[in-house]
């Protein structure tokens, strides 16, 4: 049986094509959060961004843009994976990533994502059952905007936190290198 036809008989989300670009945000460091040099620190290198900008600005060895489609793709032998999803379709991201890292095809993963994505009734479940470690990061983060009529302006803080969730084996070590950054780490 495959990951997603077990995702799906406990009713969990499984990955299809995202249609939006207008929530497309792209992450960027700052002096109070280096989340891209923490994330890259923590895997010794970003091996997969599977929602770069056109400019792949993620310092990672693959990339895959909205053109490539990632979620119509294997991730396999690309290493660690770091993942910002848009957040109309972040679910379904979330899915993809669940199922390539239960595959194997990834052996850790880190999603920054909304606080308000975390604890929905869509990603919620699929996390709780799924991911080793969350950090739910203090205070507002920035992000570069990629839709068309704004791509690469820096936007505004967003309303809610954003929190990180990690997949992988190292859970006291995440947990150490992004406490820096949490108002709680799980």
């Amino acid at each position: 049986m495959t990951a997603s036809s077990q995702m799906q008989l406990i009713g969990l989300p499984t990955a299809q094509p995202a249609t939006s670009e207008s929530d497309e945000a792209y992450t960027i460091d700052s002096a109070a959060y280096p989340i891209i040099q923490l994330c890259s620190d923590f895997f010794g290198g970003i091996g997969l961004d599977p929602t770069a900008n056109p400019q792949k600005t993620i310092p990672a060895r693959h990339h895959m843009t909205k053109a490539d489609n990632s979620l119509n793709r294997s991730w396999k032998e690309k290493g660690a994976v770091y993942m910002n999803p848009p957040y109309s379709c972040a679910d379904v991201f979330l899915a993809k990533l669940v199922e390539e890292y239960l595959l194997g095809h990834c052996p850790e993963a880190i999603a920054l994502i909304i606080a308000t994505t975390a604890c929905s009734k869509k990603c919620g479940p699929l996390i709780q059952a799924t991911a080793a470690g969350q950090c739910w990061i203090h205070g507002r983060l920035r992000f570069r905007y990629g839709s068309k009529e704004r791509m690469g302006q820096i936007g505004e803080t967003l309303t809610v936190p954003s929190t990180l969730i990690y997949w992988g084996e190292r859970v006291e070590t995440f947990q150490q290198t992004f406490n820096p950054l949490a108002l709680a780490a799980l």
